[in-house]
C-alpha cells in the first residue's frame, strides 16, 4: 500500500496517467475522444488508414474467397479468413470509437472526477480506488502484450526467412501474408518496389490494427472496474451507516448521497 500512495496523488491520480497504454494507443490511431475533429492530421490519417485498411481487405478477402477455398488451400485460407475478421473489426472498432467519442469524453471526465473526489474520501476508501484502477491498468498491458506480438509475428517470420535464405545465397522475397494477388499484381508482386510496397503496407495495417485493439478492448473492462470499485465504497458506506452513532437526519443525507452517487453510475 505504501508504494501506491507514494506514487499517485492528486496531481497525477487521472485517465491518462492510470491506462498510459490504452491512452497512447487512442492517440497513435487519432481515435481519442479528446483530439478535435478539425484536426489537419486527424483528417489525414483517418481517411488514410480506413483506404490501408480496405486495401488490406480487399486483398485477403480476394485470395480467400477465389483462390484459398476453391483451390483447397485451407491452412492459407484460414490465415487469410482470420486477417479478414482482423480488418473487419477494427474498422467497426475505430468507427464506434468515433461514433461514441462524446459518451467516451463524458465517462472519462466522470471517472477522472472520482480520481479527484477519491483524496478526500478516508484512506481505506481510496486504497479500494486505486486497486481498481492498477487492476485496469494491467488489462491494458495484456492486450498491449498480446496485440504487439500478435502484429510482429508474421513480419518477424518473412524477414527470418529471407535473412536465412540471404545467408544461404538463395534470396527470395517473402510475402507478409501468403495470398494469391489479382492478375496483374500477381505477375508483379515479386519485383522489388511492388514487393516491398505490399510487405510495408500489410506491417502498416498490422500496426495499425494493434493501437485499435490496445485502445478499444480495454476500455469496457477499465470502465466496469471502476464501477466495481465505487460500488464497492458504496457498499461499506452502506454498512457503516448501521454501526456509526448517527442520528435520524444524518443517515437520512447519507442515503440521499449513496443514492445520488447510484444514479450516477447507472446512468
Amino acid at each position: 500500500m505504501e508504494s501506491k500512495k507514494a506514487k499517485w496523488n492528486l496531481e497525477n491520480f487521472h485517465f491518462e496517467n492510470i491506462f498510459i497504454t490504452t491512452n497512447w494507443a487512442l492517440y497513435a490511431n487519432r481515435a481519442h475522444p479528446f483530439i478535435p475533429k478539425k484536426d489537419t492530421l486527424w483528417w489525414i490519417n483517418c481517411v488514410f488508414m480506413q483506404i490501408l485498411t480496405g486495401f488490406c481487405l480487399f486483398l485477403l478477402s480476394f485470395s480467400l474467397i477465389l483462390y484459398d477455398i476453391p483451390d483447397g488451400h485451407f491452412f492459407d485460407a484460414s490465415k487469410n479468413a482470420i486477417m479478414v475478421i482482423v480488418a473487419v473489426s477494427v474498422t467497426l472498432k475505430y468507427l464506434s470509437l468515433l461514433y461514441y467519442r462524446q459518451h467516451l469524453q463524458d465517462t472519462i471526465n466522470f471517472m477522472n472526477n472520482d480520481f479527484k473526489q477519491s483524496f478526500t474520501f478516508p484512506e481505506d476508501d481510496r486504497e479500494i480506488v486505486i486497486s481498481y484502477a492498477i487492476q485496469g491498468n494491467k488489462i491494458s498491458i495484456y492486450w498491449l502484450v498480446a496485440a504487439t506480438l500478435t502484429s510482429i509475428i508474421f513480419p518477424i517470420k518473412a524477414l527470418s526467412i529471407m535473412g536465412y535464405y540471404l545467408y544461404k545465397g538463395e534470396f527470395q522475397f517473402v510475402p507478409t501474408f501468403t495470398m494469391r494477388y489479382p492478375d496483374r499484381l500477381e505477375d508483379i508482386k515479386n519485383t522489388p518496389f511492388i514487393f516491398w510496397f505490399l510487405f510495408i503496407t500489410c506491417v502498416t495495417f498490422g500496426n495499425y490494427a494493434a493501437t485499435v485493439y490496445i485502445g478499444f478492448d480495454p476500455l469496457v473492462p477499465i470502465f466496469l472496474l471502476h464501477i466495481c470499485g465505487q460500488l464497492d465504497i458504496l457498499s461499506k458506506r452502506i454498512v457503516n451507516i448501521f454501526s456509526d452513532n448517527a442520528d435520524k437526519k444524518d443517515i437520512n443525507e447519507k442515503f440521499k448521497q449513496i443514492n445520488l452517487k447510484l444514479q450516477e453510475l447507472y446512468r
